[in-house]
């Protein structure tokens, strides 16, 4: 018998024909399509949504950690480093700046990480950069090198990225730190040029330190009146001082130390290690 009004296609089917005499003559959507009930068409997949096979009366939205940006398509694609992806996204979202991550299936902003004190983070890093040498940042969560401080003039982190406070800054060579409370009283490395007599050949010598050379004397490891002893020239060759030098007054070069008591060789005490 006729039919007495005309029937749809199911859904995961469709036709544009007008003549058809059963459900089965109805066209399958392909994969990556679908087609609701009565379709003349079958429509590609938003953004966002999948069909990974056909017949499909409706698409899949792509899980948490993945997305798909195109339309028409079969799979959902893994989200990429420094961005997440929510459910159903049609495109990662990168981590805000001063957050960042190296997985690549993050489902939301909270998963990134914050950035480290003396480190900074762009919007969608993967990694975490260092601030550079000769800088240092104290706060976390930064988002360029502009949080990254310099250190004051004549001071230096000594080659070492992804400092984090003032105290990493110490004096270049050729000079010394002075006072240690200053960078906390003044929020600057108290640098100064290194005495005659006393030898600052690499980073981070303070007044305690401060390397006294053969033949000079000070009275102190806290002072900076370095003197030259009156047999500061013996044994040496028409100069004025040496590294060969057999003054009583040894200095502290050599053996890393700068009290009054290690400055003369052993048996010798007093000013210029002369008793």
């Amino acid at each position: 018998p006729g039919a007495s009004a005309p029937l749809p296609c199911d859904e995961g089917t469709y036709s544009i024909a007008t003549n058809l005499a059963s459900a089965n003559q109805c066209m399958p959507t392909d994969a990556g399509f679908f087609a609701v009930t009565g379709s003349s068409e079958q429509t590609p997949c938003a953004a966002g949504t999948v069909a990974a096979t056909g017949g499909r009366g409706q698409c899949t939205t792509c899980k948490a950690g993945r997305f798909q940006s195109d339309m028409g398509t079969t799979a959902c694609t893994i989200c990429r480093a420094g961005y997440y992806c929510p459910n159903g996204a049609a495109a990662p979202l990168p981590c805000a700046g001063g957050t960042w991550s190296s997985s690549v299936n993050l489902t939301s902003a909270s998963e990134c990480t914050v950035a480290d004190a003396g480190h900074f983070s762009p919007t969608g890093s993967k990694q975490q950069t260092p601030c550079r040498p000769n800088t240092f940042n104290p706060a976390v969560g930064q988002q360029s090198d502009a949080a990254c401080i310099s250190c004051t003039p004549s001071s230096t982190t000594d080659n070492r990225a992804g400092q984090v406070q003032l105290a990493d800054c110490v004096c270049r060579a050729g000079y010394y730190e002075h006072s240690a409370t200053h960078k906390w009283t003044a929020g600057a490395v108290d640098c100064r040029t290194c005495p005659s007599g006393s030898s600052c050949p690499k980073p981070g010598v303070v007044l305690a330190t401060l390397p006294i050379k053969r033949g000079y004397f000070r009275l102190s490891n806290s002072s900076i009146d370095v003197r030259r002893c009156p047999d500061a020239a013996t044994n040496c060759a028409n100069e004025p001082e040496c590294s060969e030098s057999t003054s009583g007054c040894r200095g502290s070069i050599d053996i890393n130390e700068s009290a009054t008591s290690v400055l003369c060789h052993p048996g010798l005490d007093g000013v210029f290690c002369l008793l």
